[in-house]
């Protein structure tokens, strides 16, 4: 078992090269990691492995890192993943124009044929709604086996006007085929809600409740909600004036800079500015609109007063 894990992270290795990339400081943590990945897993670490892979994966994406990473998920019995993994490292190694890469993940790909466990959602409740341990999939999915690690999964059902149901299962180690019946879901529970009826006018509102608090409330809010996002649009206006000036003293033609922290401080000052135009735009519209909210709600209540006097049918 130690031979084989060694075979295989040397394999992987002598088909990765350096990857350029364009921070040079996630250059260097990812190459680290990758390295003590590498080494773990050699040594048959297989779980500590996996971890540092994944985040030299993230930080600096490759076709090597992404190769060595499926076979360490592959050591793990993560197949539904790795297989997953596998099929990318492919289509990078056939776009890299790395035959050894993409045999390499062919080969592995074979291995795994009849190990991946599936699970299969059958429902009969028009317009469904899955999602499967967090993740959204289409209604269109009910069906069709869907590739799955070992372990505990979550399966969350909805459809609209029917309570939400939740099965929780576990797929086995290797090779398994789960089919899960999703029974008919129960009807939502309507909500209770008392309306008068204005018999003068023939219109409805809420009981012992003005008709203009609500619009006034809004207005409020609309306002406020307003003056926050223009406060917000100054500070990052005040911020993007400072990050250019500071991207200036470094670069007077940031077109042509040489200077990796003066295209950087240009690159953050754009976009300080771009948030603050946005904030202040918000902010301006959402104090107008709770303005005009404010001046077109009366503080009285006229209709009430029509209701008084012709008198009300309740429900």
């Amino acid at each position: 078992m130690r031979r084989s894990l060694v075979s295989a992270a040397v394999s992987i290795a002598l088909l990765t090269a350096p990857v350029a990339r364009a921070d040079e400081g996630s250059h260097s943590i990812a190459e680290a990691l990758f390295q003590a990945g590498k080494s773990l897993l050699a040594d048959g670490h297989v779980d500590e492995a996996c971890g540092k892979l994944t985040e030299s994966q993230r930080l600096g994406p490759g076709g090597g890192t992404l190769l060595l990473l499926a076979v360490c998920h592959e050591k793990q019995g993560r197949f539904a993943t790795a297989q997953a993994e596998f099929k990318s490292a492919q289509s990078l190694a056939r776009r890299d124009r790395r035959p050894d890469r993409e045999k390499l993940a062919a080969k592995h790909l074979a291995d795994l044929e009849g190990k991946v466990s599936t699970v299969t959602v059958k429902t009969r409740e028009q317009g469904t709604s899955l999602v499967l341990d967090g993740v959204a999939i289409s209604a269109d999915a009910a069906g069709v086996p869907l590739p799955v690690d070992p372990g505990e999964h979550r399966l969350e059902v909805t459809a609209p006007g029917k309570k939400g149901h939740t099965l929780t299962f576990t797929i086995g180690r290797a090779a398994e085929a789960r089919v899960l019946t999703v029974a008919k879901l129960e009807d939502a529970p309507a909500e209770a809600s008392s309306t008068v009826v204005d018999a003068s006018i023939g219109a409805a509102s809420t009981p012992d409740e003005p008709r203009s608090a609500t619009p006034r409330t809004v207005g409020w809010i609309l306002a406020a909600s307003g003056g926050a996002a223009m406060i917000v649009g100054g500070v990052f206006g005040v911020r993007a004036l400072d990050q250019n000036s500071d991207a200036e003293a470094l670069c007077s033609d940031a077109s042509r800079c040489s200077s990796r922290e003066g295209v950087r401080l240009n690159d953050e000052a754009r976009t300080s500015a771009t948030v603050a135009n946005v904030a202040i735009g918000v902010g301006a519209a959402l104090v107008v609109g709770g303005v005009v909210l404010l001046l077109t709600s009366s503080s009285g209540s006229p209709r009430g007063a029509a209701v008084a006097r012709f008198g009300t049918i309740a429900f």
